[in-house]
């Protein structure tokens, strides 16, 4: 882990490194790479009634999964993910989930998204009861 000393956001960055060894892997095969972290969530952009996370896409992607856990006692009503090219938000478009994740008591928002292109911004917005 390398700290950032130049943090435009103001707040504390890290970036991570990782080895993987695919040397048992078969040339040509597939394989789930799963990435798991925790953060208080300073990024967020929140308002009233929704938080909005982005994230930006920098290599083309199969299959992206997301699943979050909100904060106790705060349920989702609805969320939606929209895309634009990176640094043109006017290029703004609605983006097609392929799979929603259904917690029983929408505490747990989850969704996977397929085919996702190397060069846009991802806002995914929820809307709280």
């Amino acid at each position: 882990m390398t700290r950032l000393e130049d943090s435009h956001s103001g707040q504390n960055e890290s970036q991570w490194q990782a080895v993987f060894d695919f040397e048992r892997v078969p040339a040509g095969e597939y394989v789930d790479l799963i990435v798991e972290y925790l953060s208080p969530g300073e990024f967020l952009q929140r308002g009233e009634n929704f938080t909005t996370l982005s994230f930006e896409i920098q290599g083309e992607t199969s299959e992206v999964t997301r699943w979050l856990l909100l904060p106790q006692g705060r349920e989702y009503r609805s969320f939606r993910v929209v895309r634009y090219e990176t640094g043109k938000p006017e290029t703004a478009e609605a983006v097609k989930i392929v799979t929603e994740y259904l917690a029983t008591d929408f505490t747990i928002l989850a969704y996977k998204l397929l085919a996702v292109p190397a060069g846009f911004t991802y806002e995914l917005t929820w809307y709280y009861q």
